[in-house]
């Protein structure tokens, strides 16, 4: 756990931020510079389109923290899941870090085979991912 803390500390001093809803927008923000801009994405396609740019432009390892939800998201949105197994096969190295769930067990044994490390931690709240370049937020957008 220090290691993802370590990189967590690390990644936000210097990373583009991202914050975005899977199902309305997507905000981002480059890491603070002389040439600092936000961006604003509206739409799943544009919001999915951004994650799997933020995938591909990852060199070496990715670092997941996600509430207990979003394991099937990996799993059922197949462009994430392929996403996945192309940065495993380019050799990134690939932790996920959930709360697992009855709910979510099943999703959570195929992550297993994705990533290199799957990590439960009980009552996580809010989600974001990290590489050595950027960090991406995803906002949960609840309709009632």
């Amino acid at each position: 756990m220090p290691d993802i803390n370590r990189s967590i500390a690390n990644g936000i001093e210097r990373l583009n931020i991202c914050v975005y809803d899977y199902f309305s927008s997507l905000t981002i923000r480059s890491a603070p510079t002389s040439a600092e801009r936000i961006q604003v994405l509206y739409g799943t396609e544009n919001v999915i389109d951004k994650e799997l740019q933020f995938f591909s432009q990852t060199k070496s390892r990715i670092d997941t923290f996600m509430d207990h939800t979003r394991p099937a998201l990996a799993i059922q949105i197949e462009s994430i899941k392929m996403a996945f197994l192309d940065a495993k096969s380019r050799g990134l190295k690939l932790r996920y870090l959930t709360e697992i769930t009855t709910a979510n067990i099943s999703y959570c044994k195929e992550l297993m085979s994705i990533v290199g490390e799957l990590r439960h931690l009980d009552g996580i709240k809010g989600n974001f991912m990290i590489s050595e370049t950027e960090y991406l937020a995803p906002a949960l957008h609840m309709k009632k």
